[in-house]
């Protein structure tokens, strides 16, 4: 995968020279790695699936009896090849408008727990290589987690389990926003392990004029290689 991964930061960079930071979402992240994922591997568009179903299996489903409509959540990404089975989850963790603003660092990293837990879940049901991709620039890099959850991030490894998930939703209310509870559920049920290890950190070059004012900040591509473990059915 690592020529799958220089190639997406290519992409990105080519991208981030061209277009202001703040005219950019999460859809430039996921497509330029679909580009460079399908490049890289002799793929044709239909081998690669976007906001694919997740297994019915990886969650606990809270849906009102009444409802007219199946519950269907979806990963940002799933491949299927002979050569390639994977899924990806993506993130665009950037400055807002204003420079000297702040961003809310321990947010961005529970968004980034609770898509490590869907993509762990639906690894289990539906084995394959599983990713947390993310672009990041120095407004979150660096950046330490209210109470020192973590090392700074990007943390080299993250490692938790279900019992860790239940404290933080217990105990942080940025937590308790942001996991879904339908896969937490799930979590428990199983008893589930998680462990994400850091696999590409590379820094996506800066532009020149006339975005400079926007795009100057340090960037850097990154992406989390997901397992997880379950103790129980």
């Amino acid at each position: 995968m690592i020529n799958t991964f220089n190639a997406f930061k290519m992409n990105f960079e080519r991208r981030f020279n061209l277009q202001s930071i703040l005219d950019l979402g999460e859809d430039s992240v996921r497509y330029d790695f679909f580009i460079a994922l399908m490049n890289s591997n002799n793929l044709q568009p239909h081998h690669i699936q976007v906001e694919a179903p997740i297994h019915t299996n990886s969650f606990v489903s809270n849906l009102n009896p009444n409802s007219k409509r199946q519950e269907n959540p979806q990963i940002d990404l799933f491949c299927s090849h002979p050569n390639t089975v994977m899924t990806a989850e993506f993130a665009l963790f950037k400055r807002n408008s204003n420079p000297n603003g702040s961003v809310n660092a321990t947010e961005k990293v529970f968004k980034m727990l609770n898509d490590m837990l869907r993509l762990s879940l639906n690894q289990i049901y539906n084995p394959n290589e599983s990713f947390f991709i993310c672009v990041a620039d120095s407004k979150t890099l660096g950046a330490q987690m209210r109470s020192n959850l973590f090392a700074a991030f990007p943390a080299v490894g993250y490692s938790f389990n279900y019992m860790d998930i239940n404290t933080w939703i217990r105990d942080l209310k940025s937590a308790d926003a942001i996991f879904d509870k339908r896969f937490v559920e799930k979590a428990n049920t199983l008893q589930l392990s998680i462990t994400a290890e850091l696999i590409f950190n590379e820094i996506i070059q800066n532009p020149g004029q006339p975005l400079l004012a926007t795009n100057n900040l340090e960037t850097r591509a990154l992406v989390y290689k997901i397992n997880g473990r379950k103790s129980k059915e």
